[in-house]
């Protein structure tokens, strides 16, 4: 006799164990209420459009999980083109025949089969929407706890789930684990990112079928403004490191502690003797700053005496004057920066600006910011600075479009030399009429340079009152408290 079917039911699974899309499987399981042989399973597939493959023949498994009486899959691939729409869920229909050649039709409900496509591709760039509501792509982000970001395309029909990490390289996500965000997320808060570190971020879109997008931006740096502007050091004048060194020689005597210039130094010039820590005295040269060891010279070569160095080789002469305070100069300007550690190889450029120092300590600005590029100094001309008045430069530094809290030079007062009006006296004696050396005495008020200032030092010499161009003598220190000897050949 044969046996007749009763009502049976049917499910459907994808299975998926970690390969293409071409090795994944329908795979369909009947649970039959009675007991029963059966001896084939007869099937299609279909959607609302009509019939998606012709009847087949199922190869039915030997064993099911669970009490379900027989099972079959079939692969997704033969069936499913596309991404599947709502308008075209796929159903299978079988025919479950017996040993007697009854059988019994099923059909499972509508289903939906995940995509076999990932989220489009697209971009992710780290935003400042504070200082730049447009959301522009930047590289530097100058706080440590809060990261900002923006992401275009990871388009897909079904639903995308979205979820953002950030990695120390464009290959691993090993700084802040993927975490799940909305369309209306912005921002990442409490990171406690390490600064002058670059990170990178990765965005990351998944869809029902575990198939997944990732894009990674390229990258942003976190920066400590205040490291940065410490590290930078900014002072008025002309910097000592371009400059070649004058040559210097001992003085081939067996006077230690002496040494003169070889080389001829101009005067109304400036220079400057490294290093800085050995003590000079010099009576053919005006200070400047004793403590930085900056002259005006006297005479061409001068000679000095050091009392706490005996070898001059490592004592150099350089044509510049690093932080000064004074100039005569009203149309030119001069400063110089340095920065310490590596910080340099995070800013962009420098913008430097000039600035006019009131009584009051106001500031007014003289020259706007322009842009040094990665230069370590800058010169103004043209300029019309008033005498008697202070000025000071200002160095930013910039990072892409963002420049942070600068650092300011000394101030520099524009002095300007008064006519004394003073008559200079001068006394000759002469001790003895076969000698050739005189004493001279030499009096007169100090002069006046700037509103308060007197004068650093004086020199003087003889000249021929006949000729006046005829300079008898070279030109001498003049102490202001005492004669000075000359000889005169």
């Amino acid at each position: 006799m044969s046996e007749q079917f009763s009502n049976g039911t049917i499910n459907s699974k994808q299975t998926n164990k970690k390969c293409n899309f071409e090795c994944m499987f329908i795979h369909i399981y009947i649970f039959i209420h009675v007991k029963l042989y059966f001896k084939d399973i007869i099937f299609f597939s279909g959607d609302n459009h009509g019939l998606k493959t012709p009847y087949l023949e199922a190869k039915v498994e030997k064993e099911c999980p669970r009490t379900f009486a027989t099972c079959f899959k079939y692969p997704l691939d033969r069936i499913h083109k596309l991404n599947t729409f709502e308008e075209s869920k796929l159903y299978f229909h079988l025919y479950v025949y017996n040993l007697a050649g009854h059988f019994l039709e099923v059909k499972t409900d509508p289903f939906i089969l995940p995509s076999r496509f990932p989220p489009s591709s697209g971009t992710v760039v780290e935003v400042d929407l504070e200082n730049y509501p447009s959301g522009d792509d930047v590289d530097y982000i100058f706080q440590s706890d809060k990261l900002c970001f923006d992401w275009n395309g990871l388009w897909h029909i079904d639903n995308v789930a979205m979820s953002i990490g950030i990695g120390s390289t464009m290959e691993t996500v090993d700084v802040i684990s993927f975490q799940n965000i909305t369309k209306d997320t912005k921002c990442l808060y409490n990171l406690h990112l390490q600064p002058f570190k670059k990170y990178f971020t990765f965005a990351r879109a998944s869809v029902r079928s575990g198939i997944q997008s990732v894009i990674v931006s390229d990258g942003f740096t976190i920066i400590d403004t205040d490291e940065v502007v410490n590290a930078i050091h900014v002072h008025s004048g002309i910097p000592c490191w371009p400059y070649e060194v004058v040559n210097i020689t001992a003085e081939k005597t067996n006077t230690s502690g002496l040494f003169f210039v070889q080389s001829k130094l101009k005067n109304n010039q400036i220079y400057t003797i490294l290093p800085r820590d050995i003590s000079l005295s010099s009576k053919d040269v005006i200070w400047i700053d004793k403590q930085k060891q900056q002259f005006v010279p006297i005479v061409q070569q001068p000679m000095f005496k050091s009392e706490n160095k005996s070898s001059f080789d490592e004592i150099s002469i350089l044509p510049c004057q690093e932080g000064k305070y004074h100039q005569a100069h009203k149309h030119v300007f001069d400063v110089f920066w340095t920065v310490n550690g590596d910080k340099m190889e995070y800013i962009t450029h420098f913008k430097v600006g000039l600035y006019e120092v009131k009584a009051d300590g106001s500031e007014r600005i003289v020259e706007t910011l322009r842009n040094a590029e990665k230069h370590l100094q800058f010169h103004w001309n043209h300029l019309n600075l008033k005498s008697n008045t202070a000025y000071r430069a200002i160095v930013k530094p910039c990072f892409q479009k963002t420049c942070v809290v600068g650092k300011s030079s000394e101030r520099v007062t524009i002095e300007e030399a008064f006519s004394s009006e003073n008559d200079v006296q001068a006394s000759i004696f002469v001790p003895n009429r076969h000698n050739e050396e005189v004493n001279i005495n030499v009096t007169f008020r100090a002069f006046r340079c700037g509103l308060t200032e007197n004068a650093l030092g004086y020199a003087g010499s003889l000249f021929s009152a006949i000729q006046i161009k005829n300079q008898i003598t070279p030109w001498m220190f003049l102490s202001t408290n005492e004669s000075t000897s000359v000889n005169v050949s």
